[in-house]
């Protein structure tokens, strides 16, 4: 008898095996029988899939029983006297007990015990979870190989995407960049007898946290807005499409913006977004600069790339020291003295030209024009009599700024014909005053003369 699983063997003599079904012990039920012409079965031994019946009449007979419904001879082994009593099995040799011949071992021409394919493929899922990229790795194999069999062995450093032969333990350096270590093996033997068996693997690996990366570069760099007019108010980059790394997924990589020349420009950071950057100009103020954006992952490791920023002049008007113009007039010697001051935002030391007019607001007269010095002295003794303005206009060849004086002054001498004429006037004006006073005295008198009362 040999049990078998859910299954009974039954070296039944005459009648061959047979094989019982004993899942219900209570209820034992034969589900097949192999017989063959002798029918001398004495013993049966389970090995696998196979029944091993030791035959008087026939010798050794090997049984395919992996369907019990079904067995089928495979193989079978005798000699001159066939008086087999028992056996024992390995996977490379049968041992005979044999009435007549004593103990004989038989070797295998086919492994029929412990069946394996000739070719199997082993792999990891997941050797390593670290963030950090896998340089490289030493793979150790531990096992039994027999003669006719080829091993080949693989590890990837990017789960897979690309494999890397490798020689049993024989450091090897990863050729591309990768967090996820996996390996793989592939056996293969033309060994009948013997199968290759692997005991475990060992693998040794080293792993460095690479720097984020800036992607995109040369298109970072040239953007259109590091190019900028003075006074350009702000703008506004975001950074998100820029940004990658080996190890870290982009929402743990961060940005920043260092070495930046703050007399030229202010950066201020999205409290929401870290990614978005707003630069504002500065007012009046502009030139050349470079600095750098940095991107840092969780751990320190960083990346910077330089920017210039340029930022264009735009000419803006001279502007007037108010504080600094002043006029004095002498009426005596008909002199008017004329001070004031102007700057330029855009260069200090450019040479401002200044005109001097006079007029009521709707026709000026020019004074001088042209002139680079800061103070003038005006003789109106020729100009024709009035109350005029004084306007004051400073140039930088560019753009000029207009300064008009709040008050009039009286300017210049009134001429003889206005003087007849108001003397005329005066006298006219004494002569019918006089005639009038006569007219009402002679009234008066008149009156009197009848010896009427004066009332």
């Amino acid at each position: 008898l040999e049990f078998w699983g859910n299954y009974l063997l039954v070296a039944d003599r005459f009648d061959g095996l047979e094989i019982l079904d004993i899942s219900d012990v209570s209820n034992p039920q034969k589900v097949s029988q192999y017989t063959d012409t002798y029918n001398r079965t004495l013993n049966v031994k389970a090995i696998d899939d196979l029944a091993i019946i030791s035959d008087l009449a026939d010798g050794i007979e090997i049984i395919n029983i992996s369907n019990p419904l079904n067995p089928v001879e495979v193989a079978s082994y005798s000699d001159n006297y066939n008086n087999s009593r028992g056996c024992a099995a390995t996977s490379r040799f049968l041992y005979i007990a044999d009435a007549r011949d004593g103990l004989q071992i038989v070797q295998y021409k086919e492994h029929l015990f412990n069946q394996y394919k000739k070719s199997a493929i082993a792999q990891s899922l997941e050797i390593d979870k670290t963030t950090t990229t896998i340089t490289n790795a030493t793979m150790i194999i531990n096992g039994e190989f027999p003669n006719n069999t080829k091993l080949q062995s693989f590890m990837s450093n990017d789960n897979g995407n690309n494999w890397d032969s490798v020689i049993n333990n024989t450091l090897h350096n990863f050729s591309t960049i990768g967090s996820a270590l996996i390996w793989k093996v592939i056996i293969s033997t033309s060994n009948d007898l013997e199968s290759p068996r692997i005991f475990n693997i060992i693998i040794n690996y080293s792993a460095i946290n690479t720097p984020p990366i800036i992607l995109n570069q040369n298109n970072l760099q040239n953007l259109a807005v590091w190019n900028q007019l003075e006074d350009f108010g702000f703008f506004e980059i975001d950074l998100l499409s820029y940004k990658d790394d080996n190890e870290f997924s982009a929402e743990y990589l961060y940005w920043s913006v260092i070495n930046l020349n703050s007399s030229l420009v202010s950066v201020v950071q999205d409290t929401l977004n870290k990614d978005i950057f707003r630069f504002y100009s500065i007012n009046d103020v502009y030139g050349s600069d470079e600095f750098d954006l940095l991107l840092e992952d969780e751990v320190g490791a960083s990346v910077s790339l330089n920017i210039s920023l340029n930022i264009d002049s735009v000419n803006d008007p001279p502007f007037f020291i108010e504080n600094n113009i002043t006029i004095q007039q002498d009426a005596v010697n008909d002199l008017i003295h004329i001070e004031y001051e102007a700057n330029d935002v855009d260069n200090m030391l450019i040479e401002l030209n200044y005109s001097i007019y006079y007029g009521s607001g709707i026709n000026w007269q020019a004074i001088v024009k042209d002139y680079n010095e800061t103070s003038y002295t005006w003789n109106t003794k020729d100009i024709s009599y009035g109350n005029y303005n004084i306007k004051i206009v400073v140039s930088d060849s560019v753009n000029e700024t207009v300064w008009i004086s709040p008050q009039k002054y009286l300017i210049g001498e009134p001429s003889n014909l206005i003087f007849v004429i108001t003397l005329i006037s005066i006298i006219t004006g004494v002569g019918v005053a006089l005639f009038a006073v006569f007219l009402v005295k002679f009234r008066i008198l008149k009156k009197t003369s009848k010896d009427e009362p004066i009332i």
